[in-house]
């Protein structure tokens, strides 16, 4: 998701969020998929490469969450600066806080500092938790992994 803009032009220019629904029973996954708007195909105009493809993958594993990317032409996403303000994971059942969470990209651990981490229990059936992570700014075309550690 992206945050609210009059046009689409400046929609572009806001930080990503993403929505994760995290399940113990099997693993989640997702892609993002951002061109240059201009091209009807990718790779017209003799291997034109205004594009990446970024693939996410979240599973479950034992007492944590891991939320990981993947980025094919990481180039194009790199050129336009595009990022990654906010996490928000929905769907953990019987879980009553996160006790760490950190972030790795190629460069480096990020540790919990960096972002803001903010837990809602659902009003009707406190057994769930929303976990939202923000202040993230993590680059769409480098790829990272999210570990959330959980009580």
């Amino acid at each position: 998701m992206q945050g609210e803009a009059l046009t689409t032009r400046d929609a572009r220019k806001t930080p990503y969020q993403l929505l994760v629904v995290a399940s113990r029973l099997e693993n989640i996954s997702g892609e993002l998929f951002l061109d240059d708007g201009e091209n009807l195909r990718m790779g017209a105009g003799g291997g034109n490469r205004d594009w990446t493809l970024v693939k996410f993958r979240c599973y479950v594993t034992g007492k944590s969450v891991v939320l990981r990317s993947e980025v094919v032409n990481p180039e194009y996403a790199s050129k336009m600066k595009w990022s990654i303000g906010k996490v928000t994971f929905v769907g953990f059942e019987n879980v009553e806080n996160v006790k760490t969470y950190e972030v790795r990209t190629s460069e480096r651990l990020r540790s919990p500092r960096i972002s803001l981490i903010k837990t809602v229990s659902d009003n009707d059936d406190p057994r769930f938790l929303s976990v939202e992570v923000s202040k993230l700014s993590l680059l769409v075309g480098k790829k990272f992994e999210m570990r959330l550690r959980l009580t």
